[in-house]
């Protein structure tokens, strides 16, 4: 619930400008991609959520459900899954002491160099050095 608006107020006021279709149509396709929206959001930290079941809860195949997905959020599904886990990866390491593991585990990725290298190339530092309160 307040998750999915957060996600959706975040995405129109930093990526607002890059959506491409007449907001008509930008707001029926975020209407459209809810359900999918509130997916990720309880499953987040699931490792084995697929693009396949999020088309599957809008009874759409994988291939329109990108286009859709894209056209509503600016990003693909997997970027938009990416960009939700590295949220609550930072979440997690400016508000608890738990292990960079767990925090990887938490936030959905199932391996942790694949965490450190995602963590770094979209936060510029490594997950230790943001803990530590690094600049971004």
């Amino acid at each position: 619930g307040a998750a999915i608006l957060t996600v959706l107020f975040y995405l129109l006021r930093h990526h607002g400008r890059r959506f491409d279709p007449p907001a008509s149509r930008r707001t029926d396709d975020l209407l459209r991609i809810l359900p999918a929206l509130h997916a990720i959001d309880e499953r987040l930290g699931d490792p084995e959520l697929t693009v396949a079941e999020l088309a599957a809860k809008l009874f759409v195949g994988q291939v329109h459900f990108r286009k859709l997905f894209r056209r509503a959020t600016g990003k693909s599904p997997v970027d938009f899954i990416r960009m939700r886990r590295i949220e609550t990866a930072c979440q997690l390491l400016r508000g608890s002491s738990v292990s960079i593991k767990e925090v990887a585990a938490a936030a959905g990725f199932a391996e942790v160099p694949y965490f450190y290298r995602v963590f770094r190339q979209q936060m510029r530092v490594t997950p230790a050095q943001y803990r530590q309160g690094a600049e971004v």
